[in-house]
């Protein structure tokens, strides 16, 4: 699916990636260095290994809201509530 992504285009309209948790899914190292040569060309930050997804820690994300992500600190800062 990443690969597609890609090749899609579709990454390049992105200010961020966020990749969320990586459990069960193999071998971590060989994940990182799949998500590096997949990822490395990118101009804008990415970051893994926030606890969104599938994992066992799981915070929603609201979408189409405005957000600060600090990639030094890892910590993602939503700006607006998502509800009223």
């Amino acid at each position: 699916m990443l690969t597609q992504l890609l090749l899609s285009g579709r990454l390049s309209l992105l200010s961020a990636l966020i990749i969320g948790q990586i459990e069960g899914c193999g071998e971590i190292e060989i994940i990182n260095s799949m998500l590096q040569e997949r990822l490395g060309r990118l101009t804008i930050p990415v970051v893994a290994g926030l606890p969104v997804g599938h994992g066992n820690e799981n915070i929603s994300l609201p979408l189409g809201l405005p957000a600060l992500l600090d990639t030094e600190k890892m910590i993602l800062e939503i700006e607006e509530p998502a509800i009223s």
